[in-house]
């Protein structure tokens, strides 16, 4: 068993994905709520009067969120960290035992202890930099533009008193328009130096692999010194990347030096954003001692790790396109619970029931899916804040009744 699981590389952010949605959640109900505010004051001298305090209010509330989840994603990475530099520790005592080298526990190993510092220093900075560069991105004159979060706080509200004292739309239509163009879009991160825009949990969710990834590697290199070897078993697992599949499960020369196996970073590209530890990659490695070590995968295991094709709906998918697909739907269940939460902070009785009876059967249709596809299904990953067990039953009772009156 290799020391972090492509299974572990995936559930290890997960805390912070959720601590992250939490945080969205947050500024999108309190922006919603000063939307629905301001529609209702049609006095332009008023409005600027309002528009000042709700802004004040706004700056200070946003203040206060980045330093809530600052605090607590602090918190969750150092604790993702020490989970992962501990079932390393615990996987490579007994490697160490076999070979005959001594081993150093977690707690006393300077190397591995600079390398989980080093490691959350850096997780830590890239969620800094995200807070410091999150926004909205939504569509004007037909194209999509990042706006900063204080920014679309002002522009919003703008535009929504400016329609309504105009007559441009009625105090409703101009609301739900505004709060349809944030839930639409979600809080992103936007990176200035490459112009890449993600939403935040996507955003936070690869820094975590990143460091996660660069943690393994660093001590799956360190151990391939004190064990004397130059050989690395790459892990696998069911859905990898067509790309991915290819190169899994194998040994690997680490140098070159040992002619009997391919270069790792030639083969799988190694050190790259799109291969082994890249960009959203599960996949790591781990020294092995050929003559002690047992390869974890024949090669008819690996060619048989993909359970066999389904036919859904008249198309036929590959086992790694029914995990494209669960993603997808859990990515459109997640939108329409933001549009729900968005439409709650403006009181939008309308929408809540509209988007409740979609979200019911958005439900139904993943979890068939996913039964036929042979998938776990991902609550925690299409879970939100504001989004509790109450509120969940709201919507459930809110679509079944719709359903129950209007249904022949």
């Amino acid at each position: 068993m290799p020391p972090l699981t492509p299974e572990q590389l995936g559930e290890l952010p997960v805390r912070l994905e959720k601590l992250t949605r939490t945080f969205e959640e947050t500024v999108l109900d309190d922006i919603c709520r000063r939307i629905a505010k301001a529609g209702y004051i049609t006095d332009t001298a008023e409005f600027q009067i309002i528009r000042l305090k709700e802004m004040g209010y706004a700056n200070d509330f946003i203040e206060k969120a980045v330093a809530d989840y600052t605090k607590k994603s602090d918190e969750a990475i150092k604790q993702m960290f020490f989970d992962a530099g501990q079932v390393s520790a615990d996987f490579y005592s007994e490697v160490y035992k076999k070979a005959g080298v001594p081993f150093v526990p977690l707690a006393d190993n300077p190397y591995m202890q600079q390398f989980l510092s080093a490691a959350v220093s850096q997780t830590k900075n890239e969620l800094t930099n995200w807070t410091q560069s999150m926004g909205f991105s939504v569509i004007e004159n037909g194209q999509r533009v990042f706006k900063p979060t204080a920014k679309i706080y002002q522009e919003v509200l703008d535009l929504t008193q400016m329609q309504v004292a105009n007559g441009v739309f009625d105090y409703n239509t101009a609301v739900r328009n505004a709060v349809k163009k944030l839930t639409d879009s979600g809080l992103r991160y936007v990176d200035y130096a490459t112009g890449w825009v993600n939403h935040a949990d996507v955003a936070v969710r690869r820094a975590c692999l990143t460091g996660l990834n660069q943690l393994s590697s660093k001590v799956s290199e360190q151990v391939a010194k004190d064990l004397d070897t130059d050989v690395v078993e790459v892990t696998a697992h069911a859905g990898a990347r067509p790309e991915h599949a290819v190169w899994q499960g194998k040994w690997y020369s680490l140098s070159g030096k040992d002619k009997r196996y391919p270069l790792l970073s030639r083969a799988t590209g190694y050190g790259t954003g799109a291969g082994l530890c890249g960009w959203n990659c599960r996949h790591s490695f781990y020294a092995v001692v050929p003559g002690i070590s047992q390869p974890a995968y024949t090669q008819e295991e690996l060619n048989g790790i993909d359970p066999p094709p389904i036919t859904y709906n008249g198309k036929t998918y590959s086992y790694y396109e029914c995990t494209q697909k669960q993603r997808q739907m859990e990515t459109a269940m997640r939108k329409t619970k933001r549009d729900i939460i968005g439409a709650k902070g403006s009181g939008d009785e309308g929408v809540i029931t509209a988007k409740s009876i979609l979200l019911r059967r958005q439900q139904e249709e993943y979890k068939k899916f996913s039964g036929e596809a042979g998938l776990l299904t991902q609550n925690e990953r299409t879970r939100v804040y504001g989004f509790s067990h109450s509120e969940a039953s709201t919507a459930y009772w809110k679509a079944h009744k719709f359903l129950s009156e209007n249904t022949k």
